[in-house]
């Protein structure tokens, strides 16, 4: 198979550290459903990400709360079907997007500074 880019391992290798840190859900799932509630109401709904994002590939079962996310994938949703939301690509895709290493969206850093703050925070353990 093809090697992934360097983004993309430090993406799943931040999925490990999310599952050795119990707190994280948490403070992952404050996160967006702050983000989420000072959304405007468009975009507090829970979509398709094929829908959210026509032609991205995403297959039809996954779905994310739109909110204005630099990438609609950072509020994918895991947990939708169950009582509580589990949102677990919001630290993954927060640290590409400040790493700048190859394979992240390529957007600028001061895109969506919340996101900045909230990362820079929890890689510092505020």
């Amino acid at each position: 198979g093809s090697v992934p880019d360097q983004s993309v391992m430090l993406h799943e290798v931040m999925h490990r550290a999310q599952r050795a840190t119990p707190l994280h859900s948490d403070l992952e799932r404050g996160f967006v459903e702050r983000r989420v509630a000072a959304s405007p109401a468009d975009k507090q709904v829970v979509r398709k990400l094929n829908e959210i994002k026509p032609g991205s590939g995403y297959d039809d079962w996954e779905i994310a709360v739109e909110d204005e996310f630099i990438s609609p994938y950072i509020g994918k949703d895991y947990g939708r079907r169950g009582a509580i939301s589990e949102y677990h690509e919001t630290t993954p895709m927060a640290l590409q997007e400040i790493s700048g290493l190859p394979g992240y969206s390529g957007g600028p850093l001061d895109a969506d500074l919340d996101m900045i703050d909230w990362i820079v925070g929890m890689l510092a353990g505020l």
